[in-house]
């Protein structure tokens, strides 16, 4: 296995965290990477804390923070990024069909983010990635 440059994929729009669920944007790589942080950049003030889950999605099945977890402090200010790297999750790998969703789990009184995911792309062939098949 081959590891390229690091990419960074930032979600489109900016997730309003004075509610708790999920986030319409997710990280739904095409092919299988090797993830090494997520994070959120902070796009309006906090006024209270906020915690988000990245749910790592696989086969169907939905995870409780199995792909990282972000807390927002209060008082937070615009452009600041936090982000979670935590050994016993990172590097993890997302096959290509996997997807990485963001929830927030405990809501802010106000405040806004837009999401991150540093990933390295996996020189991989077709036979060696479960959730690729060659179209006929």
């Amino acid at each position: 296995m081959a590891y390229h440059d690091k990419h960074v994929w930032n979600g489109q729009t900016a997730d309003d965290l004075s509610a708790t669920g999920t986030h319409a944007d997710i990280f739904a790589p095409g092919e299988k990477v090797i993830v090494h942080s997520v994070g959120a950049v902070v796009t309006t003030v906090m006024d209270g804390a906020a915690t988000i889950a990245a749910d790592l999605v696989d086969e169907g099945t939905r995870g409780d923070a199995n792909g990282g977890s972000i807390t927002i402090p209060t008082t937070t200010a615009v452009g600041k990024k936090l982000v979670d790297t935590t050994s016993t999750i990172f590097p993890l790998t997302v096959e290509a069909g996997d997807h990485i969703y963001f929830q927030v789990t405990s809501a802010a009184t106000s405040g806004g983010c837009v999401y991150s995911v540093t990933y390295e792309l996996i020189q991989e062939t077709i036979a060696n990635d479960d959730d690729v098949t060659e179209s006929a």
